[in-house]
């Protein structure tokens, strides 16, 4: 069971929760995933300069999870294999050949992983998971940057390294009032959007140049 079953993102969503609840077979360990749906990430990293971080390369991946999240009752490799925690895509590790083999992808990943530990996209923690009885419970914090679409929120029982039983469930994220005008405006009509913007922009540049002439405060 999933609490709430359908998340709405409204123009003051500052983030929310998760509440995952379900069996706990005994003499079992669990792990319990979210992981939102793949898209391209694009982004500048950040290079050090003395006491400052520079803009860099463009780093581009074509298809990453939006959301990921793990939630274990022990330490993964206490739990599993390394090999079966990879097949699992479970971990830093699991994520990272999820997003490709070759060591450009891994580099690109950590980059990724290293922005979105900041922004609560990526968590991975070896705690949190209560059990009562023969049932568990555990609630995931979602960020306020929680991308629209579907997030999979999947369950694995664990046993000598291993997994035997997974379960999954679907949770439908969607932008809801305001949010969802503005969301649809901007992909119907990208190029007056991204023009108005500029133009906002361009406005708010003028007035300031207007209140403080010569680029001093009076």
């Amino acid at each position: 069971m999933i609490s709430p079953q359908a998340v709405a993102v409204g123009i003051a969503w500052s983030g929310g929760t998760l509440t995952v609840l379900g069996d706990a077979p005994p003499g079992c360990g669990l792990v319990v995933r979210v992981r939102g749906e793949e898209h391209r990430e694009e982004w500048v990293s950040r290079v050090p300069k003395g006491p400052f971080w520079l803009p860099g390369e463009r780093l581009v991946l074509e298809a990453a999870p939006s959301l990921w999240l793990v939630r274990s009752e022990a330490p993964l490799d206490e739990l599993l294999l390394p090999e079966e925690a990879a097949a699992a895509a479970l971990g830093e590790g699991g994520l990272l050949q999820a997003l490709g083999p070759s060591g450009e992808r891994l580099y690109l990943g950590q980059e990724l992983l290293r922005r979105w530990r900041v922004s609560g996209r990526y968590v991975a923690e070896d705690a949190g998971i209560l059990r009562e009885g023969n049932r568990f419970r555990t609630t995931f914090h979602l960020p306020p940057q929680v991308s629209e679409g579907v997030l999979e929120v999947a369950v694995f029982a664990c046993r000598d390294g291993r997994v035997f039983d997974v379960g999954r469930q679907s949770v439908a994220v969607r932008r809801v009032g305001l949010a969802a005008l503005l969301t649809g405006a901007a992909r119907r009509h990208a190029a007056l959007y991204g023009t108005l913007a500029a133009l906002g922009a361009l406005a708010l540049g003028t007035l300031v140049g207007l209140t403080f002439p010569g680029g001093r405060v009076r």
